[in-house]
């Protein structure tokens, strides 16, 4: 009997350290801990819709514009002028002077207002000097030339109580020229509020977001190319084009792609946009129109997609090269493998760090069956993490 099992304990022991001779000169194979993304998207083409207020000159003259490209202007701001070549350029000059040195003091007054006792003169000189390195990048000279006295009336008395009766003279000064030229100029104000722009492509007006149920994929197509163009600078002819202001809060796009690749989604859905043509930009966008089968050609249809963060690249471009993602997955790729049910029915990969070997519980986000690997990421209350791990085992160990 003892004998029998010393021969037992014999066989257990050639088998184990066969196994371990296999395991050593073998190992279960493993890959490195590989960080990947995976995105379903299409790509798609079209044109951005703006909600804009174009401007056209209503008479040839000199023209002034009173904001800079760029600048927020609010509804029933002056946002230019047009004088009669008659009105000498130094008067023109010294009004537009007058009105900037208006506008600061309306300012001051406004403060005025609320107390002086609030603000205390240290503040206030400080506010002025910041106030004067910001106009100083926008070369402002008049604005620079008014802080500055700001700053030297605040040393003096320690208080803006002159800042009405500075406004009051200043808008008789400007009574008094506009008394010599109130025929020899006019002036548009802002229909809306949005950001000032000088580009123009020809596109005005001609897509809304609006009309889309009257759109078809056929009439899009023969939209053409925009030509980009910056409006003039001084001199202008009746029709010109001067400025538009656009709604920074609010645009869309509108892009023709792939008809059934599009019967997936729905309208309420949220995608990510890729600028191709915009150096890969990313925005976000709600699917909030897709064209009916009468409307769509040829496999192919449209998508109105509507966006409201603030995007630069909606006032200078109209024709865009899109890539519409649907899904994006984050996380680490590994062969499917090395993905295993544990028992309460959740998934787990095995990984290895500092020769140690660790069960990391993980989420699946995606799986391709054809390519054979899977993007997983680590559980909320997972012990150990794919992250921390060195390799991810291959298949049981």
């Amino acid at each position: 009997m003892k004998k029998a099992f010393i021969i037992f304990m014999a066989i257990i022991a050639a088998l184990v350290l066969g196994y371990g001779i296999k395991y050593a000169v073998s190992p279960v194979p493993s890959q490195a801990v590989e960080h990947a993304t995976n995105e379903h998207s299409i790509m798609a083409k079209g044109y951005i819709i703006r909600d804009e207020w174009a401007y056209y000159a209503e008479r040839a003259g000199k023209l002034y514009k009173n904001v800079s490209v760029g600048d927020r202007v609010m509804k029933d701001a002056l946002i230019y002028t047009i004088y009669d070549d008659s009105v000498d350029n130094n008067t023109i000059k010294e009004l537009n002077t007058l009105n900037k040195k208006i506008s600061l003091a309306r300012e001051q007054a406004a403060q005025s207002m609320y107390g002086t006792s609030l603000i205390s003169v240290e503040s206030a000189i400080a506010s002025r000097t910041s106030q004067i390195i910001t106009a100083a990048k926008k070369n402002d000279v008049a604005k620079i030339s008014q802080y500055k006295q700001d700053i030297i009336s605040l040393r003096q008395t320690g208080s803006f109580e002159d800042a009405q009766a500075k406004l009051t003279e200043l808008e008789q000064q400007k009574q008094s020229i506009d008394g010599s030229i109130s025929d020899s100029r006019s002036e548009r104000y802002a229909e809306i509020s949005g950001v000032f722009t000088m580009y123009y492509d020809g596109f005005e007006g001609k897509l809304s977001r609006d009309a889309v149920s009257e759109y078809s994929v056929e009439q899009l197509e023969g939209l053409g190319k925009p030509t980009p163009n910056e409006s003039v600078i001084d001199k202008v002819k009746e029709g010109d084009f001067i400025c538009s202001l656009v709604n920074n809060h609010k645009w869309s796009l509108i892009l023709i792609t792939d008809e059934e690749e599009m019967s997936n989604y729905s309208t309420g859905d949220t995608v990510t946009l890729r600028f191709k043509n915009i150096a890969d930009a990313e925005q976000k966008g709600t699917i909030s129109y897709i064209s009916t089968p009468e409307q769509n050609k040829d496999g192919k249809c449209f998508v109105l997609i509507d966006c409201s963060d603030y995007f630069e690249g909606a006032f200078s471009y109209r024709a865009v090269d899109v890539e519409i993602i649907f899904e994006r997955y984050s996380g680490y790729k590994v062969p499917i493998s090395a993905v295993h049910t544990t028992e309460n029915g959740g998934h787990k990969v095995i990984g290895t760090k500092d020769n140690r070997q660790l069960d990391c519980d993980v989420d699946v986000l995606f799986t391709d069956t054809k390519e054979g690997y899977a993007i997983v990421e680590s559980t909320d209350n997972a012990k150990y993490r794919v992250s921390s791990m060195d390799r991810i085992v291959i298949g049981e160990r």
